[in-house]
């Protein structure tokens, strides 16, 4: 029994603390806003990103994958703090395909800067958090999911993968008001997504959007530029 779990610990040991310095991260950043503390399928949703996250770096060494981890946290913390910040002053969330919104908040940076007190400072406790785990733990034995990385990252894909889809599963139906899978797919309400789905989530999907939007506007742009050949092409013959 002692040497099951201590193979277990090795082996989940990175990934678990990081996946429970977001789901803290998560969970503060809930508390600031005043959304509801418990969401189970934000829960779920932020595990089945950071499983599907650390998946791909546990292609890399052990160097590599934990400096690579503490960057992502590190984005999710910035991510999350400037959202707060601007949910703050404006009530609302801003996207990545608006991110010159962001601008708009030089208008108050004295406000900002005052505003700094011990509820913003509190999200850089999960990264602390973090980054301490992994020097108590520097002599700590990691052991692979799988002989192989490819098949590690391939268990690991698959477990994100099946987490997703058990999330996306339990979506209501309904009045599309109430509907998920409606927000989900429109971000109609980035406030309320934010609140559903979590952080995570809601920068993943919002990137989703945002190069589907740009790869939309390539299309147009495309055909506008053969419809254009087509009709010089037209007017020379004629």
């Amino acid at each position: 029994y002692n040497s099951f779990m201590r193979k277990f610990y090795r082996t989940y040991l990175d990934l678990g603390l990081l996946t429970g310095s977001v789901l803290l991260l998560e969970t503060i950043f809930r508390l600031w806003i005043g959304f509801r503390i418990i969401s189970p399928r934000g829960f779920l949703f932020t595990i089945s990103s950071v499983v599907f996250i650390y998946s791909i770096f546990n292609l890399f060494s052990s160097k590599i994958r934990k400096i690579l981890s503490v960057i992502f946290l590190a984005f999710l913390t910035v991510y999350a703090l400037s959202q707060m910040i601007y949910y703050q002053f404006f009530s609302s969330m801003y996207s990545i395909n608006k991110i010159v919104l962001l601008s708009e908040l030089k208008a108050v940076t004295t406000e900002v800067l005052m505003g700094l007190n011990w509820k913003l400072i509190v999200v850089l406790v999960p990264l602390v958090f973090y980054i301490s785990s992994l020097y108590v733990f520097r002599n700590f034995t990691h052991e692979p999911i799988a002989q192989k990385k490819s098949s590690a990252f391939q268990l690991l894909f698959f477990i994100a993968i099946m987490l997703q889809i058990t999330t996306m599963v339990s979506f209501v139906e309904g009045d599309w008001s109430q509907n998920d899978f409606y927000l989900y797919r429109t971000f109609y309400s980035r406030v309320r997504a934010i609140e559903r789905f979590g952080v995570s989530k809601y920068v993943e999907r919002d990137i989703q959007i945002f190069l589907g939007q740009l790869m939309k506007n390539s299309s147009q742009e495309d055909l506008q530029l053969i419809d254009s050949y087509i009709n010089s092409k037209q007017d020379d013959l004629t």
